[in-house]
């Protein structure tokens, strides 16, 4: 529950920052330094919501609790872009769910974007494109 908190937190943060840096570009030009200091506080930010929404979600789902894990696999996603891991995660919970559309959407983007990997070979043993 506190990594859950947490996670709504720097979520907030996150949206707060991206609106501070967007006002600012949109008034004027900021200075060097203060955009690298925004950029290094959003990757921060950015780092430890995937490291949180990852984590809740895969206990989530090793809990079997696919449809719970799908939210917070998904935030990883979309704030942080998909690694192998989380998309492989986010397809089996979508496929646990009887949610097949979905699971080939997150699969499909498995195999191309990491179709080297172990979990596109893991992911090939349970699903057919």
């Amino acid at each position: 529950a506190a990594k859950q908190e947490e996670l709504k937190a720097l979520l907030a943060d996150l949206m707060v920052y991206e609106k501070k840096l967007r006002d600012h570009k949109a008034g004027a030009a900021l200075m060097p330094a203060a955009e690298r200091r925004y950029k290094e506080i959003e990757a921060q930010i950015v780092g430890r919501i995937k490291l949180y929404g990852y984590e809740i979600g895969h206990e989530l789902y090793n809990d079997a609790e696919y449809e719970a894990a799908i939210p917070y696999l998904h935030t990883v996603c979309d704030v942080c872009g998909g690694d192998a891991d989380t998309l492989y995660f986010l397809a089996r919970s979508y496929q646990r769910s009887g949610d097949d559309t979905n699971a080939g959407v997150y699969f499909t983007q498995l195999f191309t974007e990491y179709p080297d990997s172990d979990r596109a070979e893991m992911a090939h043993q349970v699903w057919s494109e």
